[in-house]
C-alpha cells in the first residue's frame, strides 16, 4: 500500500518501510507502518508572527491608496520570501482596508520594514492606521518598532495550521 502524507510537524514511522522523499511529501511504502506525528514545539511556532492592520481612507485618497497597493504588492510577493501572507481587503464603501500579513520571523519583518518604509511613510499621508494587533512573539526590535504604532500583542499559546 502507498500513500503520502504532507506534514509541518516531527514525524516518526514505526514497523518495515521504505521511505522516499519526493517533492517536499514524503512517501511511505508499506503494509504495516504505523505513523506518530507530533506537533511543533512552542519555540518553532512562535517564529511565525501574523499582523492585522487597518487603516482608515478619505474617500478623495481611496484611488490613489489603492494603486500604490498595486504597485507594492508584487514586489513584496517576489522580494520577500518570508513574508508568508500578505493580503488586502476594503469595506464596501472603501473607506477601511484591513491587512492580514504573516512572516516566518522577526528577521522577515524586519525585512518587510526596510523595503516598504517610504511607501508606508507615503501611504499615513492619505490614510491613518487605526488598528494594529500582532499575533505572536517578535525580537525586542521588532516588538519597539511595532510599539511605536500602537500595536496591540498577542502571545502564542497553541493550535496548529493547515497547509
Amino acid at each position: 500500500m502507498e500513500f503520502g502524507l504532507q506534514f509541518k510537524c516531527k514525524l516518526f514511522v514505526t514497523g518495515s518501510n521504505e521511505k522516499k522523499e519526493t517533492n517536499k511529501k514524503l512517501y511511505f511504502v508499506s503494509t504495516s507502518a504505523t505513523l506518530h506525528a507530533t506537533p511543533l514545539q512552542n519555540n518553532y511556532m512562535n517564529k511565525k508572527a501574523q499582523f492585522l492592520l487597518e487603516f482608515t481612507l478619505q474617500e478623495e485618497q481611496q484611488a490613489s491608496f489603492k494603486k500604490q497597493l498595486d504597485e507594492v504588492i508584487p514586489f513584496i510577493e517576489n522580494s520577500e520570501p518570508g513574508a508568508l501572507i500578505y493580503e488586502f481587503y476594503f469595506n464596501e464603501d472603501n473607506t477601511k482596508c484591513y491587512v492580514l500579513e504573516q512572516y516566518y520571523d522577526s528577521a522577515a519583518f524586519m525585512t518587510h520594514l526596510v523595503n516598504v518604509s517610504t511607501r508606508l511613510q507615503e501611504l499615513l499621508k492619505i490614510s491613518s492606521i487605526t488598528r494594529l494587533e500582532i499575533l505572536g512573539d517578535l525580537s525586542p526590535e521588532a516588538h519597539a518598532f511595532a510599539q511605536s504604532l500602537g500595536a496591540k500583542f498577542y502571545n502564542f499559546h497553541g493550535g496548529f495550521a493547515r497547509a
